[in-house]
């Protein structure tokens, strides 16, 4: 594991904004699931890999608020008209 999070670490600070681009969104897809991996893989993250990996995170947290929120809003416009609100 410790081989792949360096890999990782190593294509995060990429200079090739198109690497770049394709891992940030790779590490995107494991949303909510893969944000205690991601958090833990920032403790070895160092310079501008450390801040790419923020920026996933807060993306993949961001996500997560967005659909919390929506599901919320559903629900309150749901019990409204129930209510004939």
């Amino acid at each position: 594991m410790a081989t792949q999070n360096q890999a990782i670490l190593k294509l995060l600070g990429d200079d090739d904004a198109a690497t770049l681009h394709l891992v940030k969104a790779k590490l995107s897809e494991t949303g909510a699931a893969g944000l205690g991996q991601l958090r833990s893989l920032l403790t070895e993250a160092e310079g501008i890999a450390a801040m790419h990996l923020r920026d996933v995170i807060a993306e993949i947290e961001e996500r997560e608020a967005e659909g919390v929120f929506a599901e919320r809003a559903t629900r309150a416009r749901e019990r409204l008209a129930a209510e004939g609100l």
